[in-house]
């Protein structure tokens, strides 16, 4: 009688195969996980960056126009704090034409640092400054 030789995989063989399958799909999951975790933050980041301009413009132009120190500024999802940290005030000249002498007086000019604070859901960035030129023209008197 002939002996049939069997073919297949045995016990051993399969386990260890279906065992390195399994790592390579809990691996992959993780990297994924990773992945998608990194995308978000980087998401929340880049909105919070490209809404920083725009904000920061608010800023200047609220500076700009009223006497406030403090206040907070929000777009979509971004909440920036600002205050007025310094403020330098050099006066304007005069130049009389016909004494051929300067004069203190005419326009003022004020150059005033803000400092902005701001943060988007978990992503806060540290505190910056921007700088903001705020002309006073003043009075001329009768000009008539």
């Amino acid at each position: 009688m002939q002996k049939k030789q069997l073919t297949g995989f045995s016990l051993i063989e399969l386990l260890i195969a279906v065992s390195i399958i399994t790592m390579t799909i809990a691996l992959t999951n993780v990297i994924y996980a990773n992945f998608v975790q990194n995308d978000q933050r980087f998401s929340a980041r880049s909105e919070m960056y490209a809404d920083l301009l725009e904000l920061t413009d608010e800023v200047r132009e609220v500076v700009k126009n009223s006497e406030d120190e403090k206040g907070k500024g929000t777009l979509n999802s971004t909440e920036c704090d600002w205050q007025i940290v310094r403020s330098d005030k050099k006066k304007g000249f005069n130049f009389d034409l016909e004494t051929g002498k300067t004069t203190s007086g005419g326009v003022n000019y004020f150059l005033q640092a803000i400092e902005l604070s701001c943060k988007n859901n978990n992503f806060e960035i540290k505190p910056f400054e921007i700088s903001v030129l705020k002309i006073d023209i003043g009075n001329f008197g009768d000009l008539g």
